[in-house]
């Protein structure tokens, strides 16, 4: 199985580097299939992990279709000029069911301004209370 990815509408095939991906191989298998320069630019990569980009370049969306909605990869394309269309099977190999890490960190920050915002609730109505006596 092959996973392909759109990075700066640059087509990346990404599966030789899943067993070595530093956050483990669930971002790429997650992401694979579509259109992820959002979640790449979110997580803050390397410059060493941004020139490794340019070893899994397998092509580049035609002007037509980029950054269109998320197009479906196919693996069966390796030449220079891709288009959205003709990409359409490799969003099957995606491991479907999991958040990706921009969603689990829009998460993690609001239940942190969450909880922040009940603790100075909690003292702010303990002042109250202490000023009342």
């Amino acid at each position: 199985e092959d996973y392909w990815m759109v990075l700066d509408n640059k087509v990346l095939n990404v599966t030789e580097f899943i067993g070595s991906h530093p956050g483990g191989r669930e971002p790429l298998t997650h992401n694979a299939g579509t259109d992820a320069t959002d979640e790449f630019s979110l997580v803050g990569h390397s410059i060493n992990a941004k020139n490794k980009l340019k070893g899994l370049q397998i092509g580049v969306l035609v002007e037509k279709d980029r950054r269109s909605a998320k197009p479906s990869m196919c693996a069966s394309v390796s030449y220079t000029d891709v288009t959205a269309a003709s990409l359409n099977k490799a969003a099957a190999h995606s491991e479907g069911g999991q958040f990706p890490i921009a969603t689990t960190i829009i998460i993690i920050v609001v239940a942190v301004l969450s909880i922040v915002g009940i603790v100075l609730l909690i003292a702010n109505d303990s002042s109250n209370s202490v000023k009342e006596l």
